[in-house]
């Protein structure tokens, strides 16, 4: 299933890929990409529409996994100029998102987070958009 995250941390959107695992789902590989809290819907639909594009599934399995997701959260942490990945997760807000086989993507945010960012804000941790402002920002 191709999967991605979107982190809002610091008025900044964090985006990369997940990769699939063996065992589990890990940060994917970079490129990961950062805009500003204050930018279009059309251009955070077509980052998250890359980042999904480039999820992928991996081999890996034991430490191989744990040595990649140690790597790749420290690359993210380097990323958003923060000490370490423990850092980078206490101060965001994260939603996922994920391709249903239907083509349809499900957008989950965490459960943690009550108010998780313009534009993707709603009470009780649900996303609220305008009917298909989402999807049309993806498809660009």
């Amino acid at each position: 299933m191709k999967s991605a995250w979107l982190n809002l941390r610091a008025s900044r959107y964090f985006i990369g890929p997940y990769s699939d695992t063996p065992a589990f789902t890990i940060l994917g590989p970079p490129p990961y990409y950062v805009l500003s809290e204050g930018c279009s819907p059309e251009e955070l639909g077509r980052t998250i529409r890359l980042a999904l594009e480039a999820s992928t599934e991996e081999g890996t399995s034991g430490r191989e996994n744990a040595r990649l997701a140690d790597e790749r959260t420290s690359a993210l942490a380097r990323l958003a100029r923060v000490k370490d990945g423990a850092t980078f997760e206490r101060g965001a807000r994260l939603v996922n998102f994920d391709v249903r086989a239907s083509g349809e993507i499900l957008v989950t945010p965490s459960l943690g987070s009550v108010d998780i960012g313009s534009p993707l804000q709603g009470p009780n941790g649900f996303v609220s958009l305008a009917p298909q402002t989402l999807i049309s920002a993806m498809r660009q």
